[in-house]
């Protein structure tokens, strides 16, 4: 049995497939299986899984019959993996060398059931660090009422942990928000490390904006459904009302 099960859907991802793949076959901790479901991509996305997959025997590949989509891919993965641990990665993303690495000997030293880190952002041609330190402090149920903290590529997870509660399949986006939620209210730890282990690619095309407008819709269903308000949700607002909400968000977490 692997220590880490890497797991990751696609959908016509091809145009950074390769270089996301190859980060997660470049990791200094080797022991790890990669579970790679192919949500029935109309490009070439299959044939470089393929071709990866006969190159490393710790690739599996997953071909779906049809298009279910991101949530119901990864708990077909999550359902699948082997290893102790289960470390997300997306397609268009890349994963420092030493990430899982560290993330695994981390949440077996923190005793912790999920392992999240900073990331560095391409956002508006500038990177950028996220989530900013400060968020990451004092981390408690109530902060995110303001919203998603987390990097979904950098969370990695006891096996135990996320083979029970799963994500929601009824999250088209936002599913990690949602089950971060559901994790820290039934009690779960979370240990966010203060370090950028994680690439993750902003796209700035209309297609891309689309998605987070539905990204922001499911992420406040998710915080209506378990806060019952989505009065302190900081996405979507003008910049006064964002300080506002900051200040309000570091007093509550204090």
């Amino acid at each position: 049995m692997p220590k880490v099960s890497v797991i990751m859907s696609v959908y016509n991802g091809r145009e950074h497939l390769a270089e996301s793949i190859e980060s997660i076959l470049a990791q200094t901790l080797k022991d790890f299986e990669f579970i790679i479901v192919d949500d029935c991509s109309t490009d070439n996305t299959l044939k470089i899984l393929s071709t990866y997959q006969q190159k490393d025997k710790r690739i599996k590949v997953v071909e779906n019959d049809k298009n279910i989509g991101l949530t119901r891919s990864l708990n077909k993965a999550i359902k699948m993996a082997e290893g102790d641990f289960i470390a997300r990665h997306d397609a268009d993303d890349t994963s420092f060398a030493d990430r899982l690495e560290k993330q695994y000997s981390i949440i077996r030293q923190a005793g912790a059931d999920v392992v999240g880190s900073q990331a560095h952002s391409n956002i508006k041609n500038t990177l950028k660090v996220v989530p900013r330190t400060d968020f990451l402090e004092n981390l408690t149920l109530s902060k995110l009422k303001f919203g998603n903290i987390f990097i979904h590529g950098t969370l990695f997870f006891k096996t135990t942990v996320l083979k029970q509660y799963l994500y929601d399949q009824d999250m088209k986006y936002a599913q990690d928000y949602e089950l971060m939620i559901r994790l820290l209210k039934n009690g779960k730890s979370v240990y966010m490390i203060n370090e950028v282990l994680y690439f993750l690619r902003v796209q700035d095309s209309s297609l891309s904006k689309a998605h987070r407008n539905e990204q922001l819709k499911y992420a406040k269903l998710a915080c209506k459904k378990h806060f019952g308000s989505t009065l302190f949700f900081m996405d979507g607002r003008n910049i006064v009302s964002r300080i506002i909400l900051r200040s309000l968000r570091k007093i509550i977490g204090n």
